[in-house]
C-alpha cells in the first residue's frame, strides 16, 4: 500500500486572449495531486486526483482510476479511467513559426480555449514465454475544444500553412497491437495501430491522423565488435486528410549504429528515410537525413 502526494505552484509568462491589454501576463498556477496504490492478490488497484487552478483558465479537477489484474503467469490485465485538462501553451496562443528549408509555416491563435477529455483504455499482456510477448489496448477519448494544428492554405510565398484551432467536439479511439522478441544479441518488435479520430460535429476525419499505421524494429549487438549496435526500423503511415486534400501514405525506413568506445564515448551515425520517400502533402523536414554524433560519458 503506497501513498504519494503533494503541491506545486509555478507563475509563467503568458499571453492571454480578450483578458489583457498589451502582449504580456503572469497567469499563476497552484496545483495539489493525490496518488494511492492497493494489492490484494493478483489485483493491483490505483488511484489519484488532480487539483490545477489557474488565473487565467479557472479551475480543474482531474480524477484518474486504474486496475491491472495478474489472471495467470502468462495472462495480464489492465483498465483504466481519467480525466484530462490542458490549457493552451504560449506557442499555440502566439508564437509564428516558419521554416523556409521545409516549407510550412505554423500561425498561433490568441482565442484558443483549455482542452478537456475523458479517457478509457482496456488492455491485455500474453507471455507465454520469458522472450516472448503480446500486447493487445482498445482506447477511447473523447475531447472537448481539443487544440488542433490544422492546414489551412498555402501562402504568397507557397509555403503550407498551419494554425491551432479549437475542435468543439472529438473522438478518438483505436486499437494498438505489440509483439515482442527477445533475440540471442538483440530484440524485435512489430506493430499495428488502428485509429478513428473524428470531429464529431462535422464527422470529419481529424486532420493528419493516418487511419493505419504500422512499425517493425530489429536491433542486434554484435559479438565479433565489442560495443557495437545496430537498428533498423521501418514505420509505415497510411492516407490522411489535410484540410481538402489527401496526405500520401508512407513508408520510410530507418537505420542507426552506436559504438560504445571504452564506456567514455558512443559514438552514432544513421540514416531517416533511408529511401527518401516523398508522398502528395509531406513536408520537406521528412526526406532523406543523415546523421553523426558523438556523446561523452562523465562520472564514476
Amino acid at each position: 500500500h503506497m501513498l504519494d502526494a503533494g503541491a506545486q505552484f509555478s507563475a509563467r509568462s503568458i499571453i492571454a486572449p480578450q483578458k489583457i491589454a498589451g502582449n504580456r501576463a503572469s497567469d499563476q498556477v497552484v496545483e495539489f495531486f493525490a496518488r494511492d496504490a492497493w494489492t490484494r492478490g493478483p489485483v493491483l488497484v490505483t488511484a489519484g486526483a488532480r487539483s490545477t487552478s489557474s488565473s487565467l483558465w479557472g479551475s480543474a479537477l482531474t480524477p484518474s482510476l486504474g486496475a491491472a489484474w495478474q489472471v495467470s503467469q502468462a495472462w495480464r490485465g489492465r483498465a483504466s479511467v481519467s480525466r484530462g485538462f490542458r490549457a493552451p501553451s504560449f506557442k499555440e496562443m502566439r508564437y509564428t513559426f516558419s521554416n523556409p528549408i521545409a516549407s510550412y509555416t505554423i500561425v498561433g491563435n490568441a482565442n484558443l480555449e483549455p482542452e478537456s477529455s475523458w479517457n478509457t483504455d482496456l488492455g491485455f499482456t500474453f507471455a507465454p514465454r520469458t522472450n516472448v510477448a503480446f500486447e493487445l489496448d482498445g482506447y477511447r477519448t473523447r475531447v472537448s475544444n481539443l487544440i488542433d494544428t490544422r492546414f489551412t492554405g498555402l501562402n504568397s510565398a507557397g509555403f503550407q500553412v498551419y494554425q491551432n484551432l479549437n475542435v468543439a467536439r472529438a473522438s478518438i479511439s483505436g486499437v494498438e497491437m505489440t509483439a515482442r522478441f527477445a533475440l540471442r544479441d538483440g530484440e524485435a518488435s512489430l506493430g499495428y495501430n488502428y485509429l478513428r479520430a473524428r470531429d464529431v460535429d462535422s464527422n470529419r476525419q481529424l486532420d493528419r491522423r493516418a487511419t493505419h499505421t504500422a512499425r517493425a524494429q530489429v536491433s542486434h549487438r554484435w559479438r565479433a565488435l565489442s560495443g557495437l549496435l545496430t537498428d533498423v526500423s521501418m514505420h509505415y503511415t497510411g492516407k490522411a486528410p489535410i484540410g481538402q486534400q489527401t496526405q500520401g501514405a508512407m513508408l520510410a525506413v530507418d537505420g542507426q549504429l552506436r559504438y560504445d568506445v571504452s564506456g567514455r564515448f558512443e559514438l552514432s551515425a544513421g540514416v531517416d528515410n533511408l529511401f527518401d520517400q516523398r508522398p502528395a502533402m509531406w513536408t520537406p523536414a521528412s526526406q532523406r537525413q543523415l546523421f553523426l554524433g558523438v556523446r561523452a560519458h562523465t562520472g564514476g
